[in-house]
């Protein structure tokens, strides 16, 4: 909440006009608030951060304005300068110069109303701004979908995470170690060897260091090292837990507290044994 009423208003000002193209430098900042918030490296892959959070990259709100501001020079006098600059523009994208009304148009035609194009305008500008929106939102699902659904990095996530939606525990669960320690369970990036060594060379490094020749995933991280017997018993015994996969699909408030509190302890015993 405060980032989108502080911060987005200021990354986004006057995207209106610059807004049409999508600047990494601005959606660097806004993964960074989402990634402290959530508690998890700065390496978490982007896509499982918008979609434990449920959030969208702040390319939509500006393609947005910049459509309302299209609309707004539409509306104006003849007599008005920007409305004499835009028909200046659109003689420019009529002899094949790029400039912002060619990002107009090609916006409107990649979302699939390239009939408002020609029609220079819509009746309801509130009404449509809407249904623009909900298109621009539709097709970053899409992409989230196919990219959880097809590549390697995500083969976990996707066992658990379904619907492109914030998770309840972000809300429900109002102590910030606990939540990060979920968080970081979720999304993969718990620092145990599994994690960290991701992509070493030497396959022994992912080892736990209390169970010889063992990878330290979190399926074993949680279900199998000896090293927290009596925090699994205290926490996660008689919980309905078959596998990891079903204990990160757990929407009860309790459960997840509880999942949570023995990630958190858990972790906190590992540093201390190391």
């Amino acid at each position: 909440k405060v980032f989108d009423s502080k911060i987005q208003s200021v990354l986004l000002y006057s995207s209106e006009i610059w807004g049409l193209h999508r600047l990494d430098s601005i959606e660097r900042v806004h993964l960074m608030a989402c990634k402290r918030y959530l508690g998890v490296p700065i390496r978490t892959p982007n896509k499982m951060v918008y979609g434990e959070l449920g959030r969208f990259p702040l390319f939509v709100a500006s393609y947005v304005r910049c459509v309302k501001y299209w609309f707004r020079l539409l509306q104006m006098e003849h007599t008005r300068l920007p409305n004499q600059a835009y028909r200046m523009l659109i003689s420019l994208d009529e002899n094949g110069k790029n400039c912002w009304v060619t990002g107009i148009r090609e916006v409107l035609c990649k979302t699939g109303f390239y009939f408002v194009w020609l029609q220079q305008g819509v009746g309801d500008v509130k009404s449509f701004l809407c249904v623009f929106k909900r298109r621009l939102l539709d097709m970053f699902t899409q992409e989230w979908t196919a990219d959880i659904r097809d590549k390697e990095r995500y083969v976990t996530y996707r066992c658990f995470k379904k619907l492109f939606e914030a998770e309840r525990y972000l809300s429900d669960i109002d102590i910030f170690c606990f939540r990060v320690a979920l968080a970081q369970l979720r999304l993969g990036v718990l620092p145990i060897n599994n994690n960290m060594y991701r992509y070493s060379d030497c396959p022994t490094n992912r080892n736990c260091v209390f169970c010889p020749d063992v990878v330290e995933n979190e399926d074993h991280f949680l279900l199998v090292c000896p090293l927290y017997t009596d925090l699994r018993n205290r926490f996660l015994e008689q919980k309905g837990a078959q596998s990891l996969q079903d204990m990160l699909q757990w929407k009860d408030t309790k459960r997840c507290l509880l999942l949570s509190k023995f990630t958190f302890h858990a972790m906190n015993r590992r540093k201390l044994y190391i």
